[in-house]
């Protein structure tokens, strides 16, 4: 009876989450039958391991190998591809909203994982989104925990899956230097660099490139329509979408660029007269995977953007939980993300 009575409380306390992870299983179920399963061609790149990515594809390359190379030495025990990238989407998920929990203690922290809806559509196919949140939530509740060696290498990690994610280290760097220049020690270089230099002996090993950049570079090459630079793109296709028509398009991304400039807005009013060291992380964070997205992009900008934004989201929320946002938010913003994503 007491296992039982645990249970339930976990139950109640937890009600929100457990009632998103059933959703998002059953999404994932749903969009797999009908052949929504990946965001790019993560499962060919795992398989691809099997013979020393000899056959894996120059475009493919671009894909950074950090879930590819997951799902590979994942499906060693599953021995299932498929269920090896979505247990990796779905631990992400989990593992997101359990550290949520531990840097907030908000009865909310499900929210900025099921919405807006590009976060229910991350978590429930397989992409790099969810584990690069996971990650890069791994670092926040590291360095609230005074933990800046963990967290520095892995800050450097996240560069094994998203680019833009590793800057948390360098935000970390920079929000200490301002508050305490005393922690700052020369091994959270060390540390950072560990995995940054094992990604570069990875792209010398199998593309022939010492490069950490080769990605980026060869994602240019391939990009069908180039790259630009995202702050002059998404004018350009604001313009383009209102020429052809494209009212989803326009919709969708006018909504996460409004999003995201209300949580930009939102936090330089709670901020803007008080900060301290952990809310300086956070927010140079946010501004340093800014700067990256909005001065190097691919074309088309405005449809990728709220994928881009997506790291953040969870950053914006634990800076912004106690001013912005009410329980009577949660369902019907469940309901919003599940319909988009089923649209």
């Amino acid at each position: 009876m007491l296992k039982i009575s645990k249970v339930l409380k976990l139950l109640r306390s937890h009600f929100a989450f457990f009632v998103s992870l059933v959703v998002v299983v059953a999404l994932t179920i749903f969009r797999f039958q009908n052949g929504s399963i990946q965001q790019d061609n993560y499962l060919g790149y795992a398989k691809a391991f099997s013979e020393g990515l000899k056959n894996l594809s120059y475009y493919d390359s671009r894909l950074y190998p950090g879930l590819p190379l997951s799902i590979f030495l994942l499906t060693k025990a599953t021995n299932n591809f498929i269920l090896s990238g979505y247990l990796m989407i779905i631990f992400s998920f989990i593992g997101s909203y359990a550290l949520l929990s531990k840097i907030t203690k908000s009865s909310l922290n499900i929210l900025p994982l099921i919405f807006p809806p590009i976060m229910l559509d991350m978590a429930t196919i397989i992409a790099n989104e969810y584990i690069t949140i996971f990650l890069v939530l791994l670092v926040v509740y590291l360095i609230y925990n005074n933990k800046y060696s963990s967290a520095s290498f892995v800050s450097g990690l996240i560069y094994w899956f998203r680019a833009a994610g590793s800057l948390v280290f360098f935000a970390f760097l920079l929000a200490t230097l301002l508050f305490s220049k005393k922690n700052v020690k020369p091994k959270y270089l060390l540390y950072f660099f560990v995995p940054i230099l094992m990604f570069v002996v990875f792209n010398n090993h199998f593309f022939g490139s010492p490069s950490p950049f080769y990605q980026l570079s060869t994602y240019r090459i391939v990009s069908p329509y180039g790259n630009e630079i995202g702050f002059i793109q998404v004018f350009k296709d604001i313009i383009r979408t209102l020429k052809w028509g494209q009212v989803g398009i326009l919709v969708s991304g006018l909504f996460y660029l409004i999003f995201y400039i209300a949580h930009l807005v939102g936090i330089y009013i709670e901020y803007g007269k008080k900060i301290n060291l952990k809310s300086m992380f956070l927010i140079v964070s946010i501004v340093f995977m800014s700067i990256f997205i909005f001065s190097y992009s691919f074309v088309p900008f405005l449809e990728n953007f709220a994928r881009y934004l997506t790291p953040m989201i969870p950053l914006f929320w634990i800076l912004l939980y106690k001013k912005s946002y009410k329980n009577l938010f949660l369902m019907p913003a469940l309901a919003i993300s599940i319909l988009v994503v089923l649209r």
